[in-house]
């Protein structure tokens, strides 16, 4: 394809506004760092979405007993609860957990912590630890903030957050659908960690794609900044046309796999303000980076479905 192809379907599809973001955004990287660049977004046309690996748990998993280490948690969870009107919803999907975890909780005012505090009495984690943290970089600045100290402390940590989406009528809907897929129920989650410790190159487990957002996930105009953000991690990874990422931003990982993002020593200041913005923050940069920065390391991503009968979670 073409630049001027390319030019002409960017601003048919996105218009002048988004047309003129990218001829800016572009004109400012160094001819060196274009040549690079370059490569990465005008890979090979591939849709990783349609080619995306998954696994559909149909029967609970096996128990494991070497996660079973009730004095040394293998698991962390972080949840960034803003709207704490959603917060028991996540404090009954955290508790599905079947084995032994640290929780991590970010709020941003003092009157929330405490407000939490009462609320996860209710835990099942073995420590709960809940911190007022600058709202910036919505709820992935807050995971950096509060994981990276002790991320090497467990081997696979979940995000998750009170994702209301205000913006669009399917919010609650999609925020129920990402909680059911990600946590789901304690057999669900022995089938996602027994893929994962059978598997030791599988980096990432993200929730099956909410099928009604799935037209509006693409690179949204992030594209450059993805490929940036790569560079600064020494990673060389070939982009696709169209990306798979954990869109809402709940997932489980593996701590090997997603460290580097960690190590990087980003800090609230570096998300900037919070101004509601929708689109091309470094947050949603993140969001659409954390398939390639697992790929990067040599680790896959797997999409989970939950699709196991009541009987079977009873």
């Amino acid at each position: 394809m073409t630049i001027m192809h390319r030019a002409w379907r960017l601003l048919r599809d996105k218009g002048w506004a988004v047309f003129w973001r990218r001829v800016w955004a572009l004109s400012a990287v160094s001819t060196n760092k274009m040549r690079s660049l370059s490569a990465a977004i005008t890979a090979p046309e591939r849709d990783d979405i349609a080619d995306a690996q998954r696994i559909v748990v149909t029967a609970p998993g096996s128990w494991l007993p070497e996660l079973d280490t009730p004095e040394s948690p293998k698991l962390a969870v972080q949840l960034h609860l803003y709207f704490t009107e959603l917060a028991d919803e996540l404090l009954q999907a955290v508790n599905q957990i079947p084995y032994p975890y640290d929780c991590f909780i970010s709020v941003d005012t003092a009157a929330k912590q405490v407000e939490m505090e009462a609320l996860f009495t209710r835990c099942t984690a073995r420590e709960v630890r809940i911190e007022v943290l600058p709202n910036q970089g919505r709820d992935i600045g807050p995971l950096l903030t509060q994981l990276a100290p002790v991320i090497d402390n467990y081997r696979y940590f979940a995000h998750a957050h009170t994702k209301r989406s205000q913006h669009m009528y399917l919010g609650d809907e999609w925020r129920r659908h990402l909680t059911a897929h990600t946590f789901g129920s304690p057999g669900y989650l022995q089938a996602v960690f027994a893929a994962f410790e059978t598997d030791p190159q599988l980096g990432l487990a993200i929730p099956s794609l909410f099928e009604r957002m799935i037209p509006a996930m693409g690179w949204d105009t992030t594209e450059t900044d993805v490929a940036r953000l790569l560079q600064r991690l020494n990673m060389n990874v070939a982009l696709p046309r169209m990306p798979l990422f954990a869109a809402g931003d709940f997932f489980w990982g593996r701590t090997s796999a997603l460290r580097p993002l960690f190590d990087l020593g980003l800090a609230p200041k570096d998300f900037g303000r919070e101004r509601g913005q929708l689109r091309r923050t470094l947050a949603h940069v993140i969001e659409r980076s954390w398939v390639y920065i697992a790929a990067g390391g040599g680790y896959h991503t797997v999409l989970f479905s939950n699709n196991l009968s009541h009987s079977q979670i009873d």
